[in-house]
């Protein structure tokens, strides 16, 4: 596995074999990444970001590509994010996108299935105690498409979340499908998620849905627990590891989870 450290402005990489990278993007700059992952690629890509207030990551799967992402907020600042995808024919993304800090962050994804059979996983876990917005957009260009979307969040007190999902299957595009999945906890009476799943359908072939849950932990299962010699603290702490960590289940190198889960739990100790 490759480590590079991202601090030019913009950075264009070519991944033309089959092999797996970890980015820390670390500068305090705008920082651009374009990357072009060549035909019948598989590649695992995990970018870290460390310290920088902007960060924009465009990218493109070519034929039968396929490309596993997984993107962890560790920044000590204020950023905005924005993702931008283009997918060829038969080619295969898995993205995530993980944080568990206490900075406020804007997130725009837009991925474009622009050849038949292309297929894209759009995942996040979101541990929010202050403002969090996440805009979501996949959009079917050709027959036969696919886009999934699994969006995971936890509110604490003091936490705001966003989040705008939209698939959008162009008239044209049968056989495709396009799913969501959304679900928010929240720890406090005052504090609910704002979330709206969108589908806008121009075709008849093709199968869509979306579902969401909103609520609070229930006081009982907080008392239980407390019952039971553990704090509200650690209740808190146990319940939010549970709802966020399966985000971890992405990341296919052993010993590179095995480093963000320490991380994770870090986070969510102090944080809670």
């Amino acid at each position: 596995m490759q480590r590079l450290k991202i601090d030019d402005i913009i950075y264009n990489s070519e991944i033309n074999s089959s092999e797996d990278y970890i980015f820390d993007v670390s500068d305090e700059k705008a920082i651009k990444l374009n990357l072009n992952l060549g035909n019948n690629v598989n590649s695992n890509l995990y970018i870290n970001l460390l310290n920088t207030n902007s960060f924009e990551f465009n990218f493109k799967l070519e034929t039968n590509s396929k490309m596993n992402i997984f993107m962890f907020n560790q920044n000590e600042c204020d950023t905005k994010v924005f993702i931008n995808a283009n997918m060829d024919t038969y080619s295969d993304l898995n993205l995530s996108f993980a944080e568990f800090n206490d900075k406020a962050i804007e997130v725009n994804c837009n991925v474009l299935l622009n050849g038949e059979y292309a297929t894209a996983c759009i995942n996040s876990a979101t541990l929010a105690n202050c403002n969090k917005k996440y805009t979501i957009n996949c959009t079917h260009h050709d027959k036969n498409t696919s886009s999934t979307f699994n969006n995971y969040a936890v509110l604490l007190e003091s936490g705001d979340l966003y989040i705008d999902a939209t698939g959008k299957i162009n008239a044209g595009c049968s056989g495709s499908k396009s799913h969501q999945t959304t679900k928010a906890l929240t720890f406090s009476q005052q504090k609910q998620a704002v979330i709206f799943p969108q589908l806008l359908i121009d075709e008849n072939d093709v199968e869509a849905s979306h579902a969401m849950t909103l609520g609070r932990i229930d006081d009982e299962q907080m008392y239980y627990l407390q019952t039971r010699g553990i704090s509200e603290k650690m209740a808190t702490e146990l319940i939010t590891i549970g709802y966020l960590m399966p985000i971890l289940e992405n990341i296919h190198d052993s010993s590179v989870k095995e480093q963000y889960q320490k991380i994770v739990e870090s986070c969510v100790n102090n944080i809670c």
